[in-house]
């Protein structure tokens, strides 16, 4: 809605004009950020042994199921390391 103020005595030949305007804007969506490996937990050599045997027993599984698609054998390996 538009209104015109043709009196308003402002020393200008132009009418001030005031306006209601409705915005609707669009809602942001936030990521969910992925969370951060503690890799200070390394450091203990319990740890650090118990890992490392489990990444090469997951990662010679891979080997061995090995297929010539790299965007898949990429894939589980990403997934294998990031678990």
């Amino acid at each position: 809605k538009v209104i015109t103020y043709p009196g308003a005595d402002i020393g200008s030949d132009r009418n001030p004009l005031v306006a209601n305007i409705e915005v609707n804007l669009k809602t942001i969506e936030r990521r969910i950020r992925t969370p951060k490996i503690d890799i200070t937990r390394l450091q203990e050599s319990g740890t650090r042994y118990k890992t490392t045997e489990d990444l090469n027993s997951k990662l010679n599984a891979l080997t061995r199921s090995s297929s010539n698609n790299v965007d898949m054998i990429w894939n589980r390996l990403k997934k294998t390391i990031n678990k």
